[in-house]
């Protein structure tokens, strides 16, 4: 691992845990006096043509990158929009080998990377989902999994002053760089 920048890495997929997760990264950041990188990592099937068949995706892959980065923008103007004081900068690259590895390797350098607990996912139950799971598991730097009441009770405090003791209530931390 290098040495750590001033960043941290946010995963975000539109659901209401990832805009929780925006915002208490973002009060993160502004707090730390760091950058944010805000990340959906996405992925898509090939899309090809048969003979005599429509294609199976009406869009290609540069439509589909700018549309991607679009989305991520909307959701950040609509979490965040008060953001003048925080360096923010959206990637929404396509990856082959996952959306959690696509997020521990952007944060390879980073102070640390936040997650929601769940995404889009149909399995609501759950209270940690599979790509925050591998991101705690994976992770090189510190990770942060924030459940959507820490985010909103973080919102809610002034955090233009940072406190004597910062604690993840109502979020687990994991740092693993230490047990590798």
């Amino acid at each position: 691992m290098s040495d750590t920048r001033n960043v941290i890495v946010v995963g975000v997929d539109g659901s209401d845990q990832s805009a929780a997760a925006l915002r208490w990264a973002f009060g993160e950041a502004r707090l730390r006096g760091a950058d944010l990188h805000v990340v959906h990592a996405w992925s898509s099937f090939p899309a090809f043509r048969a003979e005599g068949r429509a294609a199976l995706s009406i869009l290609d892959e540069t439509d589909l990158r700018a549309e991607g980065a679009r989305l991520v923008e909307d959701f950040v103007a609509r979490v965040v929009p008060d953001r003048a004081d925080v360096a923010i900068t959206v990637l929404a690259p396509q990856t082959f080998e996952g959306v959690a590895h696509s997020l521990v390797e952007l944060a390879d350098d980073a102070q640390m990377l936040v997650v929601g607990t769940r995404g889009l996912s149909s399995l609501s139950g759950l209270l940690v989902g599979s790509i925050s799971a591998q991101c705690v598991h994976h992770g090189r730097c510190t990770v942060v999994v924030v459940r959507e009441a820490a985010a909103e009770a973080a919102a809610s405090r002034d955090i233009t002053r940072p406190s004597r003791s910062r604690s993840c209530a109502g979020s687990r931390a994991s740092s693993s760089a230490s047990a590798r």
